[in-house]
């Protein structure tokens, strides 16, 4: 049979002519190719600039401020913000430590829509604008109500993984987003932090002079020689032991690994001897992790321990610390992991890796 073809689609020589350029919208779904190109553009960061740890761009939406505000309130979730300086190291510390935390990363799956922005964006500069934000402010870090579009907490400066799940895991404890009640404002500076974990990298961090007056906050007096009597005394492995009026009572671990303690047996204890707090490792030993503790009173310890130290070890830090700061540890307290809140008691002979806290925080509470 004979071609159809167009005469006109071909050059005199026979060769086809390119196709006639042409703009077209996608109708329906999420859009059209004008407004994804339109998005890129404006979340996109300023030419020249680069990132020493990048932003964690799979968890942050990639649409605007507004679209992501009404995302959230349509799946009854929280606006999680975060505006960044790229030439500010702490923003640089949140990519490579806070956002690849995996108790940080579940919270903002379930409960929040996260929002994240350099501040050269077109994006940022107008969130920036909107809220009287300045570039010395950043890293900025904000829960917004997205049923009302108010900004709820505010957190300015490094936020530790630690620290930012406690907010958060404070914020979802306090306010639920079907009730109609406008949450609290609060107001949070890391800025200490960051310079905390700046001294803690380079050797500098003495965690029982963080922020107290040594002289008067904290009785170090027979402390050293309190320990070395604890050391020669020798307990033995695997085993806790509890301080009674006149004796000590010694529980073998269970089976599992475990503890198996009633929690009636520990809450009618007045004191608790956890045994002696190991030597803590260089941060360049490979065989080291970190162990964040927030204490009742607000303040919170980086301490690290030996993968193979085990929990018992933990607490008896803790326990330190409440001694050295004159608090009073003869309540009785336990430790909770962050997220999900689960005691700690029953894994006290289990290595602190294996117990999932290794680079985690855990809480202290005492007992009621």
């Amino acid at each position: 049979g004979g071609s159809s073809r167009r005469v006109d689609q071909y050059d005199d020589e026979g060769i086809r002519r390119p196709d006639e350029v042409r703009n077209e919208r996608m109708l329906g779904g999420r859009g059209n190719f004008d407004a994804e190109g339109d998005s890129a553009l404006s979340r996109a960061d300023a030419a020249g600039v680069t990132w020493l740890f990048p932003p964690p761009r799979h968890l942050s939406y990639p649409n605007s401020f507004q679209e992501a505000r009404t995302m959230a309130k349509d799946e009854k979730k929280w606006l999680l913000i975060n505006i960044q300086n790229h030439l500010e190291f702490s923003s640089q510390m949140m990519n490579r430590d806070t956002f690849v935390d995996d108790t940080v990363i579940t919270l903002l799956r379930t409960s929040f829509v996260f929002w994240q922005r350099g501040h050269t964006s077109m994006d940022a500069q107008a969130y920036m604008r909107t809220h009287s934000l300045q570039e010395s402010g950043l890293p900025h870090v904000a829960v917004i109500d997205s049923r009302t579009g108010a900004k709820i907490v505010t957190m300015k400066g490094f936020v530790s993984p630690g620290d930012l799940a406690m907010a958060l895991l404070e914020f979802l404890e306090d306010n639920n987003f079907d009730n109609p009640k406008a949450p609290k404002q609060r107001n949070i500076d890391s800025s200490k932090d960051f310079e905390r974990q700046v001294a803690i990298a380079e050797g500098r961090y003495n965690y029982l002079d963080d922020g107290m007056d040594v002289e008067e906050d904290i009785d170090m007096s027979g402390f050293k020689e309190e320990a070395k009597d604890s050391n020669s005394a020798g307990e033995g492995e695997g085993k806790a032991v509890y301080s009674g009026e006149e004796s000590k009572d010694v529980i073998a671990p269970s089976s599992s690994g475990g503890v198996d303690l009633g929690r009636e047996e520990v809450e009618s204890r007045s004191a608790v001897d956890y045994g002696t707090v190991p030597e803590e490792p260089e941060g360049s030993d490979s065989n080291s992790v970190k162990v964040s503790v927030k204490f009742p009173w607000g303040k919170q310890v980086n301490r690290r321990f030996h993968k193979s130290d085990v929990v018992r070890s933990v607490y008896a830090f803790a326990s330190m610390i409440c001694s050295a700061s004159d608090k009073d540890e003869d309540k009785g307290f336990d430790l909770f992991t962050a997220y999900p809140s689960m005691s700690l008691l029953n894994s006290l002979a289990i290595s602190v890796q294996d117990a999932g806290i290794a680079g985690s925080q855990v809480i202290m509470r005492y007992n009621v």
